[in-house]
């Protein structure tokens, strides 16, 4: 087991279980649980590169919550700014139809992780360089208003990265979702979004129109991914770059775009550019860099049957072999 840090880099969001459910011909029901969250399976990339990380999410007392809490010890994230909640564990339902389609059910209404005040990282003494938040808490009047007050108490010494990880799934309405985003945008120093986040908060405007108002509104970078494409970076004076993608085999691209994230955030603190104040020193080699990282990372994870997202020396390996 890992020994838990001080953490430098705090992940503000939810903590779930995915159940795949299937049945066969004669109706027997057969189930898998797995441990997930797009801010979960952050908090453990990082910490698989080394990072001293923590999660900030509302976990519950049940048998879901305590697996969930034991994972993150486990890999060395910091249990610092967990908060226990009597709710039960958000669970997403996941099935298929004869086709192989996906289909989606959220049967608990009333869940531990929108509990979140965010009250232990609000009165933590210790300085923290970076802030991550996004995914669907963001869309929640109540898990919004505390993630907002948390936002606007530490961003004066604390770099904001806002990732959105729009989820449809369980928050349908686009309108939502963009008046969301655009109440933390002002807030965020840097932000990554997909392609597939882009298309569902603003269809029909171009990527390159959405970075540009994103810098407008007060990001100092704004990196938007692919998939196998790679990923394009603006930053400054709307300078831009693309960074190609590594081909892979794909398996699963579950947990792509973390290990993207975790792999960009490590390298640009490896850099030594990850704080509000070293942000200014960014240049378009440190991020062309990091990009490269995260590519790898991503590629690893889209290669591997779930959220297994890659450790240092997995990626070093294969960034030997370019």
């Amino acid at each position: 087991m890992s020994e838990p840090q001080t953490p430098r880099i705090v992940v503000c969001g939810e903590a779930l279980i995915d159940l795949f459910v299937s049945s066969d011909a004669h109706g027997k029901i057969d189930t898998v649980a797995k441990l997930a969250g797009a801010p979960y399976n952050l908090a453990i990339g990082l910490a698989r590169l080394g990072e001293k990380v923590a999660l900030c999410a509302g976990l519950s007392t049940d048998l879901f919550g305590k697996a969930l809490r034991h994972a993150l010890i486990s890999e060395g994230v910091s249990d610092a700014f967990l908060e226990e909640y009597t709710e039960p564990t958000m669970l997403v339902l996941v099935s298929r139809d004869a086709q192989g389609s996906p289909s989606y059910s959220f049967p608990v209404s009333v869940s531990a992780e929108r509990q979140l005040t965010g009250r232990r990282f609000r009165d933590a003494q210790s300085p923290v360089d970076v802030l991550v938040l996004g995914s669907y808490l963001m869309v929640f009047p109540a898990p919004q208003k505390h993630l907002l007050g948390i936002v606007a108490d530490k961003k004066s010494d604390t770099l904001i990265c806002l990732d959105p990880n729009v989820r449809l799934g369980i928050v349908p309405d686009k309108k939502l979702w963009r008046e969301a985003v655009e109440k933390f945008l002002p807030l965020a120093d840097m932000v990554k979004a997909s392609e597939e986040d882009i298309a569902a908060l603003y269809p029909d405007v171009p990527v390159e129109a959405v970075a540009a108002a994103w810098l407008g509104k007060g990001a100092r970078l704004v990196i938007v991914t692919a998939g196998g494409d790679g990923a394009t970076a603006w930053f400054g004076t709307h300078e831009t770059f693309t960074v190609k993608g590594k081909a892979v085999d794909v398996i699963d691209t579950v947990g792509a775009g973390d290990s993207f994230l975790a792999a960009l955030l490590s390298s640009l603190r490896e850099q030594q550019v990850l704080t509000k104040t070293s942000f200014d020193g960014l240049t378009a080699d440190i991020l062309a860099k990091a990009m490269r990282m995260a590519n790898i990372a991503a590629s690893i994870t889209c290669s591997r049957l779930g959220a297994d997202l890659p450790d240092r020396a997995m990626i070093a390996k294969h960034l030997e072999q370019k």
